[in-house]
Parts: structure tokens; C-alpha cells; sequence
């Protein structure tokens, strides 16, 4: 599966998103007739639902490839992407409000908010899922490198957001001098002492350390773990 995730050229990625995206569209369609109590139910409204199908998924496609969402990289998909996906859905209930007003199906509008709320989160999960999958195959298929944080500061958790998107780089852990955050946790790692990093080295299997903080605090992180570090600001 590895060998052909990295034959993908941007094309054929894009037409995997696109198809995602498609499959998507009757999903949330699907989940919208279903949740409204809507007078004949789901089997009484299938007319309205096989008429409405084949125009959002030409919009959902058409949209798509027009705010670029399809070539967006899922190890890319942040903030500004997820506003990019929120566009999306807002197009799809609008075009879905018009093509059921034009073809006189009588549908509430809230039929089509939580058609298009439905698609929103949909195509925001199945993102997020992807892009594990496809981190757990690199990791699985190849060498990676398990890191332990020195610093679970600012620096630390903007460290570990990057790592957690890299193929060949799992960040396990913090180690911190402040004791009020020992024990707790910071972006989902547990923070340790660092008289504890030996037994934490074992206990993971780290690999490698990596210092996120001030330059201040470089010499007394050296002498408790003289590794590779990263600057901070």
C-alpha cells in the first residue's frame, strides 16, 4: 500500500479527493432525509432524494476543483483548509435550496442546513482519518524515529503539531523542569521529570531528544540530556 500511496502524482490524488468528496454527498443527503422527521419518511421522499443527488454531486465536484479543497495535501489540511471546506458545504446547501425550489420538491430548509452541516463534518473527519491511515503505513512500512521533548512549552506543543503530520517522526513524550506540569499532558503526551528520562527512554524506545525552549535553558537541558536539540525561540 505504501508503494502506491507514493506513486500518486497530484492528479490522481486530486481525483481520490474528489471521489471522497462525491461519496460523501449522498452520505450527508442520506443522513439529512433520515433525520428529519419528514412527512412519508425517507422511502416516501426517495423521488426528491433520486432527483437532488446527481445536481449536488456535479456541485460538490465542480466547487471543489474551483476553491481547490481536491489539491489541498491532507498532512496540509489546517485551519485556513477547514474554512476552505466550511466554503464548500455553504455552496452545497445554497445550490441544494435552488435546485429544490426550481424542481417544486417542497423540502424544509432545515433539510438542507444539516444536509450541508452533515457534509462539513464528513469531509473534515474523513480528512483527519486519511491522514492517519496513511501516517500509520509510512510508520509501519518503514524506519521511524520515536522523539522525546525536552520543553512542553509553546515551542514543545507547536514541535509536536508539525511532527505529528511527518512520516518517519512519532513524537511519544515531554520532559519539563516545571513540576507543576509533570503528570500532566499536553497535546495527548505525558509530561515527565527529567531525572525520569532515562526510564523513559527505555520504557518508549525513544530514539532521539529533541530541546524546545529558550537558548537559556539549553545548558541546563544539555546536562540532563546532551542529544540533539532544537532551538526555540
Amino acid at each position: 500500500m505504501l508503494n502506491w500511496i507514493k506513486t500518486l502524482n497530484k492528479t490522481q490524488k486530486r481525483r481520490v479527493m474528489l471521489g471522497v468528496d462525491g461519496l460523501l454527498v449522498p452520505l450527508a443527503m442520506l443522513f439529512a432525509f433520515a433525520a428529519l422527521d419528514l412527512e412519508g419518511g425517507l422511502s416516501g421522499n426517495i423521488w426528491s432524494f433520486s432527483l437532488l443527488l446527481p445536481y449536488m454531486l456535479i456541485t460538490a465536484i465542480v466547487v471543489s476543483l474551483w476553491i481547490g479543497i481536491a489539491d489541498i495535501q491532507l498532512s496540509a489540511y489546517e485551519a485556513a483548509a477547514v474554512g476552505l471546506t466550511a466554503l464548500h458545504s455553504i455552496l452545497l446547501t445554497i445550490a441544494s435550496i435552488t435546485v429544490a425550489d426550481f424542481a417544486m420538491l417542497n423540502l424544509p430548509l432545515g433539510l438542507h442546513m444539516v444536509f450541508g452541516a452533515a457534509f462539513f463534518c464528513f469531509a473534515v473527519g474523513t480528512r483527519a482519518v486519511l491522514l492517519q491511515i496513511v501516517l500509520m503505513v509510512y510508520r509501519r512500512s518503514s524506519a521511524h524515529t520515536r522523539v522525546l521533548i525536552y520543553g512542553a512549552g509553546t515551542t514543545g506543543s507547536q514541535l509536536v503539531s508539525a511532527l505529528r503530520v511527518h512520516e518517519t517522526i512519532e513524537p511519544v513524550a515531554f520532559v519539563d523542569d516545571n513540576s507543576g506540569l509533570q503528570g500532566m499532558r499536553v497535546q495527548r503526551l505525558p509530561i515527565y521529570s527529567p531525572a525520569q528520562i532515562a526510564a523513559v527512554v527505555k520504557q518508549y524506545k525513544i530514539d532521539r531528544v529533541l530541546l524546545a525552549g529558550p537558548l537559556a535553558e539549553r545548558a541546563q537541558a544539555g546536562a540532563n540530556c546532551p542529544q540533539t536539540f532544537v532551538d526555540g525561540p
